[in-house]
């Protein structure tokens, strides 16, 4: 019983869309990244650099903004936008490859993403076209088309008021674009008829696009494709929607050979269309009896982009060039083409032009780009300057878990990108500090603050730091801390509530015994509040010059701040003692406000400033009493953050009657928290939760996410923003109090280290600190071909240099790596297996398997090198001996030590291309091309010839083509195949029959939507030595879209619970689409179909915290009552899950 959860969604670019959808002078970039999508926004902002002089100078730059990340039930295939007449924005028309389309908008007075229509676009006799899903949108706005299918095309129209009634396909009431009969009405503007299928002779259509028609004409058709010669062809259709055909507009004629895309020419530019092929770039014009040619360096162009209208154009090629096409006209008609380089960018899937010579470049092999196109060449004659990147980790193709630092946090280094843009991608969850400096001697710190000399003054330069019976201050000096002699009015003979800068160049410290306003000259006390007699202040927090503190017994004061003067404002007497307060003047509310904790009640209040009268109470449930309030903005919403002394977080929203809403609580530690805000080097607002697992809290796209802190504890946290580093933190840790810059706040951090290569196997060397990555390249060959050549790099575990390299054979490919200890041998050895590709051969023949050592200086040593007759698909270690898939065998090897050598004991066969292979104990599984899962057991007693064997036990009958195998323990294997599916299988050793015994039982069915590559065991988050997880990461994937995730292992209690909260979570949690959610995780093939079963969908499960209170409540009554279980339980359970990625 399994549990999938995704830990980094998919970053590969497929396509992307410029549109005006948030609004109408809204300038937005829609990505589409396989199973969700991103809705960013182009804005303006201000940018300071410095030259190398020293001078700093400020413009305004263009940038995007993330609006939205969307998910979807589906995987996308299409994404186009258009703008139906009477509409003030445009619409998007997305198409998933299970043949679903939608109609979506934006509502701007809820933020939120809207279905207009929803309906199914499946021909289900016929056969998928081979070039995939082509979504088209006629310049005009009259037709949606689409040709998912051969021999079709499929059109649904759409009126327009320039288009005659009579040509009209009638509209049926209620059908949508789907299809349906009902009564026949009269149609709206921009509204959607029935689609209908036209007959299209052509069967391998490799493009297909619209033409620009003017609306007294009929939508016209431009088709690229191949007939059964390979010769390829360019025909023109119009589009009659009232006789539901295409006819010929005009013939076919022939163009290059290696033609692959066609591009429109809008009326503006000339009209006509653009046949772009390998060697020459052709404009087929209505008004030429022959097309007008130029020539272009032998390439092949992926994608374009039309940059204004229709004159010129950006086309990117598979190298990562990007070109400007430009069709000069003379006398209103096209005269000539020209083409230039304009320079090196991320080998582009999709080129948007945004605005202004803002280009956005998505990639499937490398980091997605935003570049400016510049007037003028720089030094390196390139037009370009790269303004952003956007992380793609696609795609992964292979990767292993390790614990570089030792300290029970596993870090993956996966294999990621290719060709040019190859890198390896080291992934951790958490944020990293980069200690700067350290001050010692820090025991009983019980807070610390950071000073400006001045109210103006950009830097900290002093560090107020509170112990239990003393105050301490450190002041910068040049680089280093000093303690401060002379502190002035400062108390220091007792601890310190709260320190903070005010305006008027002064600055407060709060005592238990009193309130000091000092001057930031000299620190003279300007002056001073008492409490009254017998009575010490208990809490403190101050924001701006307004001064909050409370008594004993419930009391509170507000004080006010002067240049000369602090005057109590107001009182208020609660009728509880007060744990904790904040004051604060939130952005959207418009108005200070504070909050209080109290004791007694366990309750948290919200008071108006300066009255100090309630205007909202909630009482948090439990026992343990709040111990930290913060009032705070994120992403301009306005927040409530409780921590309470046994490590639970609570988060309200706070509306604009100063009332809480929407409470969620998670947990994020086992001890007192306490909440600090800081801000980052961008301006963003994160709080800091110090505890014994330190956390940061921020918020994206509308959600607070956590991410911990890679501390074992902290205390206390102030940020010191000193001029010897901007945007740090000064952090109390056990016993010290340590200085350092943290990395960008996000869920999980990846470090990038070039290859400039394809990474394709790797594999660590423990003993030697190093790793073993197999990487290929397009190299020339001396007669005059092209060859992939392949290498092993050795990179040292740390800084990733290179240590060493060994090149194979030309068209010799590297299949499989590993590093095992053979047996009679303790050195661990670095195996590498591969098989020779030759263009004349479907499947290799033969290959290598090669025995390396690393040498006492970490150098690489080819001591064996073994002959297969076939490719070495896979490698395993059992017992010292080791196996390799090769081809349709698996072979038994022995290692001997004494002449180093390898030799073949035994031979399993049965397979017909063993692409995986994995070792739990005695039992290998193998993963096959084509027939599924086989179970195998070592015997090393010596069979018939003399050697050990694997012996078969069990297989799944089915025909599966699999990717990954895993075990997930000694009988339950989960394995992935080429449908995007997941699914487990039970071994049956205590079934009565020897039939049952020797098959396979399946136990879990999942569709993923994603193609996985490999399963590892291991986990992304560190070991909890409290434990109580209700969960148990066991393995990692990855998949070929840059997606990471986490496969759990569940105990039945807990599956139960979880399989009833997502049956119950589909009723209630939408998508965009009205996509259904089991219809989406329905494990699919061309033969069947099957319900999921035994695999839990983590990210639904998730989405459970995201939901209102009055949501929750429902739900987890329904989930109560049939399984027993209390909502604080079942969000325990669900935090539980959320903390395993």
């Amino acid at each position: 019983m399994l549990l999938n959860v995704t830990a980094h969604r998919p970053d590969s670019v497929v396509a992307a869309v410029r549109t005006n959808f948030t609004g109408p002078d809204d300038i937005n970039l829609v990505v589409n990244k396989c199973t969700h999508f991103e809705l960013h926004l182009l804005i303006d902002q201000d940018v300071e650099r410095t030259d190398d002089a020293g001078n700093v100078s400020s413009f305004t730059e263009k940038a995007l903004r993330l609006v939205k990340d969307v998910p979807i039930y589906g995987r996308i295939s299409t994404i186009k936008a258009y703008r139906p007449e009477g509409r003030a924005t445009d619409l998007l028309f997305i198409t998933t490859e299970k043949c679903m389309a939608f109609i979506v908008s934006f509502n701007p007075d809820t933020q939120r993403i809207e279905t207009e229509g929803v309906g199914s676009i499946r021909d289900p006799k016929a056969r998928p076209a081979d070039a995939g899903h082509i979504g088209l949108v006629d310049p005009e706005n009259r037709l949606l088309g689409l040709h998912i299918s051969q021999g079709t095309f499929k059109i649904i129209p759409m009126f327009h008021r320039g288009v005659s009634p009579a040509a009209w396909n009638p509209v049926s009431a209620g059908s949508g674009f789907g299809k349906g009969k009902s009564a026949v009405r009269a149609p709206n503007p921009g509204e959607l008829g029935e689609s209908f299928n036209a007959r299209l002779d052509e069967l391998l259509v490799l493009s297909i696009v619209f033409l620009h028609t003017p609306l007294d004409d009929h939508p016209a058709l431009a088709i690229l494709y191949q007939d059964s010669k390979e010769t390829r062809y360019l025909i023109q259709y119009n589009v009659n929607v009232a006789e539901k055909k295409l006819a010929v507009r005009k013939e076919a004629v022939k163009v290059e050979s290696g033609a692959s895309m066609l591009i429109p020419v809008p009326r503006d530019g000339g009209g006509g269309v653009l046949v772009v092929g390998e060697q020459t770039i052709a404009l087929h014009h209505p008004l030429l009896a022959k097309p007008i040619t130029t020539p272009i360096k032998a390439t092949l162009m992926k994608c374009y982009n039309q940059v204004d209208k229709g004159l010129r154009y950006l086309l990117g090629d598979y190298e990562g060039f990007l070109y400007m096409l430009l069709i000069i006209p003379e006398n209103g008609r096209p005269e000539r083409l020209k083409i230039n380089c304009l320079g090196v960018t991320a080998q582009a899937t999709c080129i948007v032009h945004l605005s202004d010579g803002y280009v956005f470049v998505g990639s499937h092999y490398g980091d997605s780009e935003l570049q400016l196109i510049q007037t003028q060449k720089d030094a390196s004659c390139n037009y370009l300057s790269l303004r952003d990147t956007f992380k793609n980790l696609a795609p992964i193709t292979d990767f292993c878990v390790v614990d570089l630092e030792r300290q029970g946090q596993e870090q993956v280094v996966a294999c990621c990108g290719g060709q040019k843009d190859g890198s390896l991608r080291i992934i951790r969850n958490g944020i990293g500090v980069e200690e700067i400096g350290q001050l010692d001697d820090m025991g009983e710190l019980t807070g610390v603050w950071a000073l400006r000399p001045h109210s103006a003054a950009r830097h900290d330069t002093i560090l107020v730091l509170s112990f239990i019976s003393e105050t301490r201050l450190q002041m910068m000096d040049g680089e280093a801390m000093a303690e401060v002699e002379s502190t002035g009015g400062f108390k220091t003979s007792e601890r310190t509530l709260a320190c903070c800068n005010m305006p008027g160049d002064t600055l407060v410290q709060i005592t238990p015994s009193s309130v000091v306003l000092l001057s930031c000259e000299g620190w003279m006390v300007v002056a001073e509040w008492s409490p009254p007699a017998g009575s010490s202040i208990t809490h403190a927090s101050a924001h701006h010059n307004a001064v909050l503190v409370s008594l004993g017994g419930g009391m509170l004061y507000l004080l006010e701040a002067s240049a000369t003067h602090l005057t109590v404002k107001s009182t208020a007497q609660l009728e509880h003692e007060i744990s904790c307060l904040n004051i604060s003047s939130l952005d959207r509310l418009g108005t200070p406000l504070c909050a209080v904790g109290c004791w007694g009640d366990n309750s948290v209040r919200l008071l108006r400033v300066p009255s100090l009268t309630e205007t909202f109470r909630e009482v948090l449930s439990g026992e343990t009493i709040p111990r930290s309030i913060l009032l705070v903005d994120f992403e301009s919403v306005p927040y409530l953050l409780v921590s309470l002394g046994d490590g639970q977080l609570f988060n309200f929203h706070i509306t604009s009657s100063l009332a809480l809403s929407e409470r969620k609580k998670t947990t994020l530690g086992t001890q007192p928290i306490s909440l600090r805000i800081f801000q980052t080097a961008g301006g963003r607002t994160h709080v800091f939760a110090a505890s014994d697992r330190p956390t940061v809290i921020f918020a994206k796209s509308g959600q607070l996410l956590y991410s911990n802190v890679n501390m074992r504890e902290v205390t206390h946290m102030s940020p010191f923003n000193s001029a010897m580093a901007e945007g740090a933190l000064a952090l109390a840790c056990d016993g010290v109090l340590k200085i350092g810059t943290i990395e960008t706040v996000q869920k999980l951090h990846v470090r990038q280290v070039k290859l400039g290569e394809s990474p394709r196997r790797i594999a660590f060397h423990e003993q030697a600190s190093c790793f073993g990555v197999m990487t290929f390249a397009v190299r020339d060959l001396p007669n005059n071909e092209v060859s992939e050549m392949s290498c092993l790099r050795l990179l040292d575990s740390q800084s990733f240099d290179l240590l060493d390299s060994y090149d194979l054979h030309p068209f010799e490919t590297a299949l499989s790596i590993m590093v095992a200890t053979l047996a009679g041998d303790a050195n661990p050895h670095m195996i590498v297996g591969t098989g020779f590709a030759f263009p004349q051969e479907d499947e290799p023949t033969r290959g290598r398997i090669l025995v390396f050592t690393i040498t006492s200086t970490r150098g690489l040593r080819l001591v064996h090198e073994y002959e297969t007759r076939g490719g070495a698909y896979s490698l395993a270690s059992v017992h010292g001996r080791l196996l390799a898939g090769v081809n349709s065998k698996i072979l038994v090897l022995r290692w001997d030590p004494d002449t180093s050598m390898l030799h073949l004991e035994s031979t399993n066969h049965g397979h017909v291309t063993a692409l995986v292979l994995t070792v739990r104990g005695d039992f290998v599984l193998v993963g096959d091309l084509i027939k599924s899962v086989t179970l195998l057991q070592f015997n090393p007693s010596p069979s018939d010839n003399g050697g050990a064997r694997l012996e078969e036990i069990a297989r799944d009958y089915d025909s599966v083509w699999m990717t990954a195998l895993e075990a997930i323990d000694d009988d339950t294997f989960l394995g992935a195949e080429v449908n995007y599916n997941l699914f487990a299988l039970r071994k049956q050793a205590d079934a009565e029959s020897e039939e049952e015994r020797q098959r396979l039982r399946p136990v879990a069915f999942f569709h993923l939507g994603e193609m996985v590559n490999r399963f590892r065991r291991g986990k992304l988050t560190m070991h909890l030595p409290d434990g109580g997880l209700s969960v148990t990461p066991e393995l990692l994937y990855c998949t070929v879209n840059g997606a990471l995730g986490v496969i759990a292992s569940l105990t039945p209690e807990t599956y139960a619970t979880l399989e009833t909260l997502q049956k119950h979570l589909r009723s209630v949690v939408t998508c965009v689409g009205d996509l259904k959610h089991a219809e989406w995780r329905m494990f699919q093939t061309e033969r069947k179909s099957v319900e999921d079963t035994g695999i839990i969908d983590g990210d639904l499960i998730e989405t459970f915290l995201d939901l209102s209170r009055k949501q929750q409540e429902q739900i987890a009554e329904r989930v109560a009552a049939e399984r027993g279980v209390s909502f604080a339980d079942l969000i325990k359970l669900i935090e539980d899950l959320t903390r395993i990625h």
